[in-house]
């Protein structure tokens, strides 16, 4: 943590019910924001762009106050609000509600049974009471 600002996660131990956490999927499907990691699929926005693309593409920024988590605050799309944007079919918008919730709070599935791949969560942001189930 720098501050209130969520700068690095690293691997832990977690315990739970069944219906909070699947751990065959939480431990196989895609990590999304993440570069790279051992036996396991990961999507970034820096892969692929070339040489220099580390450090051409914006910070993922998460935040934790008293009462309140803010995920990848940069985000355009409230996925939080009630009134989300429509349009043609796109597999990122038209992806459930948890399920979007999922990807930008784990930056993985975790109960979700859906592809794991091909979806863009960069552009989401949320802001969730630290008392509210993710």
């Amino acid at each position: 943590m720098f501050g209130e600002m969520l700068f690095a996660r690293a691997g832990v131990g977690v315990r739970c019910s069944g219906q909070v956490l699947n751990k065959a999927i939480a431990e196989r499907s895609t990590l999304y924001f993440a570069h790279r990691r051992l036996r396991r699929p990961t999507d970034d926005e820096s892969v692929g762009w070339g040489h220099n693309s580390q450090w051409r593409t914006a910070f993922h920024r998460n935040y934790v106050e008293d009462d309140y988590y803010y995920f990848n605050v940069d985000g355009e799309i409230d996925i939080g609000a009630s009134d989300l944007p429509t349009g043609p079919p796109d597999p990122q918008r038209d992806l459930p509600s948890p399920a979007r919730r999922e990807l930008l709070a784990h930056r993985c599935f975790v109960r979700s049974t859906l592809s794991h791949t091909d979806y863009y969560p960069y552009c989401d942001r949320l802001t969730v009471r630290r008392d509210e189930p993710l």
